[in-house]
């Protein structure tokens, strides 16, 4: 029993420590939608996928995103995997994009000064809201035919 001890305290402890958060599983999704890249035709796509689970490509990244990233992600709040993206503009200016933990979509522009403007969009039940970091609503998001436009301040 005294044996025993030592193993039974580190699970309880582990248990407590991983419970409530089971994570977004970060590297399955990307190991999927690589597959659904390999071709359009589901024969192909299926090829591919038994192909991966006999290869335990799958497992090992359940087994890896359960271990490591969704841990990661519970005690730090972001996924390590959800980079920046980065694209410079010909005037100078540089636009990031990133994802955060809640599922927002977070836009930083800094124009060629240095001046740098965030905008947070967040998914509703009527559209898509532009937002100051701080929560203060800058618009609606609406689609055209000529593409996506800021209208509002509205609620």
């Amino acid at each position: 029993m005294r044996k025993s001890l030592p193993a039974l305290a580190a699970a309880g402890a582990l248990s407590l420590g991983l419970t409530g958060c089971y994570g977004t599983f970060p590297l399955v999704r990307k190991t999927y939608a690589f597959n659904k890249q390999v071709s359009s035709n589901k024969f192909v796509q299926e090829a591919v996928f038994l192909a991966m689970n006999i290869i335990p490509v799958y497992g090992l990244a359940g087994v890896g995103d359960a271990l490591i990233l969704n841990t990661v992600e519970f005690w730090t709040g972001s996924n390590p995997m959800a980079g920046t993206t980065h694209t410079e503009t010909e005037n100078g200016a540089v636009a990031a994009s990133k994802v955060l933990p809640d599922g927002r979509l977070e836009l930083t522009v800094t124009d060629a000064e240095g001046r740098t403007a965030t905008t947070i969009l967040e998914r509703e039940s009527d559209g898509v809201s532009a937002r100051t970091p701080e929560g203060e609503l800058l618009g609606k998001v609406a689609m055209t035919e000529r593409g996506a436009a800021l209208v509002g301040p509205r609620d």
